[in-house]
């Protein structure tokens, strides 16, 4: 059985958002290319071994994330904060970028990405993990500026620069009810920001059918 060939490994979350407390534990992303032969097997390849901390895609199922607008994929494509060497396809991909996303399908993963957040505010809270909920506050406010951000521009930021006080407020406090209440309001006015965004949106992202596949078809040579 072939190995998997590791494209990429990514620090992500609040060590790449300028968000991290002393104790934040460091995030990494994988992506990783599976030989041909082995994905048509009647066996499916074992995913690389990985760290606790560490979680990650094969090539495909993550470029079918990336057209779908996935906040999460987005932010270990837009990643510069590699461990190890990098695949030249990892940086192939990564300047296709703006030919693999679909405004429309950006708006609608990163809306249901901030309504997941929510609802997992509300369950954290009925099981009184007050440290969730105050993680999934600021991965939902955040979220919204990126978005909107990248519709707008054309590119992911990943440092956080909007509402950082407050985001760091909320992660060094918690959810408390006067940070609950101007996380509340900062996020409906950016979540009207994204939707304004996504109605006139940067002109360089229009998904390329034919350039997405054909980047596939080297890939797997």
């Amino acid at each position: 059985m072939t190995e998997p060939t590791t494209l990429a490994r990514v620090i992500v979350g609040s060590r790449l958002h300028g968000l991290a407390l002393p104790d934040s534990d460091t995030d990494v992303r994988r992506v990783w290319v599976t030989d041909v032969a082995e994905m048509l097997s009647p066996w499916p390849p074992d995913a690389p071994e990985m760290a606790p901390e560490e979680d990650g895609w094969e090539l495909r199922h993550f470029v079918g994330l990336l057209v779908k607008g996935n906040p999460t994929v987005l932010e270990v494509l837009a990643s510069d904060l590699a461990l190890g060497p990098v695949d030249p396809r990892w940086e192939d991909l990564r300047r296709l970028t703006p030919a693999t996303l679909d405004p429309d399908a950006l708006h609608r993963a990163h809306t249901g990405y901030i309504v997941s957040q929510r609802r997992l505010i509300e369950d954290a809270r009925r099981r009184g993990d007050e440290r969730r909920a105050a993680k999934a506050a600021v991965a939902a406010l955040r979220i919204a500026d990126q978005g909107a951000d990248l519709l707008r521009s054309g590119v992911l930021p990943t440092t956080v620069t909007q509402h950082r006080d407050l985001l760091m407020e909320i992660r060094t406090d918690g959810l408390t009810a006067g940070l609950e209440d101007a996380w509340r309001r900062e996020l409906d006015l950016a979540v009207a920001e994204l939707d304004a965004a996504a109605s006139n949106p940067h002109r360089g992202l229009a998904v390329d059918r034919s350039a997405v596949i054909g980047f596939l078809r080297s890939a797997y040579r």
